[in-house]
């Protein structure tokens, strides 16, 4: 809802958020607007079919990204979204394509069912927000530095970094309440000691809780903890492994898999102990097992 008195602004075309060019504003009806939106007036709406752009740092508020609209911040810019008065200060329905910086405070951002943020940056910080179950994240630009931000629940989310370089850490509590995609951490065969994504690089242990579906393919690669901190992850339905890797510990702390449904191994490399430690790999599974191809590994003396 807006304040009496703001002006409400809705794209009509493709937009920025420093030009006035297709933008419209509601004086009884909708005209031609003569700036270009801020965080001051009322509701702002991105229309579906049209894409906004921040290409300068700038503040918003009250905005709206319908069904088949993007929202896309540039490399190198910040958009700052302003905790005003209204309940929701962001709503995502259509897409969210980040290549820059979201700051956001403690301004209020939700995800809606079918829309889809994209993580197209290295590093960087994935705003706090409500995920509907029906949501998507998905964190595509990293290289050699996971983004901060993951430590709250997500709807989908999938990992699918194709120029990672290196090892990389997520280091959170995460939340999962549809599933998680692991599809690429490395640009060609998988590499579970130089190129995967990890859960625990320190003394830290952290637990991933998955409600859905657990699917990891591609060649990409997942391990839990690499050293002192003991890590769970627990996965509502089914694990499935097509290639790639799934490594339950390496290092100096045991960790546990809990699947609650079916475990399907159609390729790749199941590694349950990957070094010498004296430590323990748990894996629970409630369902059915089935093994058609691939590899189970348990090296060294745990």
């Amino acid at each position: 809802s807006s304040l009496f008195g703001q002006t409400q602004y809705q794209s009509n075309g493709n937009v920025n958020f420093v030009d006035p060019n297709n933008w419209e504003i509601f004086i009884g009806f909708w005209s031609n607007a003569v700036t270009a939106p801020d965080y001051l007036d009322g509701d702002i709406t991105i229309r579906a079919g049209h894409i906004a752009t921040v290409s300068s740092t700038v503040t918003l508020d009250q905005l709206l990204v319908e069904g088949g609209a993007t929202l896309f911040v540039e490399a190198g810019y910040t958009l700052t979204i302003n905790n005003g008065t209204a309940v929701w200060d962001l709503s995502v329905r259509g897409t969210f394509n980040n290549y820059g910086t979201v700051s956001s405070a403690s301004a209020g951002i939700r995800f809606i069912a079918a829309s889809v943020y994209n993580h197209r940056r290295n590093g960087g910080d994935i705003p706090n927000a409500l995920w509907n179950t029906a949501s998507d994240c998905n964190v595509t630009g990293v290289t050699d530095t996971s983004p901060t931000g993951l430590d709250q629940t997500f709807g989908n989310f999938t990992w699918n970094c194709t120029g990672q370089t290196t090892n990389v850490y997520m280091q959170s509590n995460i939340t999962i309440a549809s599933d998680f995609n692991v599809t690429a951490t490395t640009p060609g065969d998988y590499d579970p000691s130089g190129s995967a994504l990890r859960m625990s690089n320190t003394a830290t242990g952290y637990t991933i809780t998955v409600s859905g579906d657990m699917f990891i393919d591609n060649n990409a690669s997942f391990k839990m903890n690499n050293s002192t901190g003991s890590c769970v992850l627990n996965i509502g339905e089914a694990l499935l492994l097509n290639s790639g890797a799934y490594c339950i510990v390496t290092g100096g702390a045991s960790s546990t898999l809990s699947v609650a449904g079916d475990v399907i191994i159609a390729g790749g490399t199941m590694i349950m102990h990957e070094d010498g430690s004296a430590t323990t790999a748990t894996w629970n599974i409630g369902g059915d097992f089935t093994f058609s191809s691939g590899t189970i590994v348990d090296n060294g003396g745990g």
